[in-house]
């Protein structure tokens, strides 16, 4: 996991009481739902190509600090 270190634990359990709380089938539908959410809040606009998608979600990455801005 990649981001601030005082986020991991919590991140971390979080996610382990989801998936013992949820069924697989459950946990799919509530990640793809909190991935739509956010993808909502950050729109990349319409992009070239995948390269420039790329730049615009490291963007996205970046302006939030999250991810490992040295790869």
């Amino acid at each position: 996991m990649q981001c601030a270190r005082q986020w991991r634990g919590f991140l971390l359990a979080l996610g382990q009481e989801f998936a013992s709380a949820l069924s697989s089938d459950d946990l799919g539908r509530l990640m793809a739902r909190i991935g739509s959410r956010f993808a909502a809040q950050h729109d990349l606009g319409p992009q070239e190509s995948v390269p420039a998608l790329q730049n615009a979600m490291n963007r996205v990455w970046e302006s939030i600090d999250w991810g490992d801005s040295d790869a």
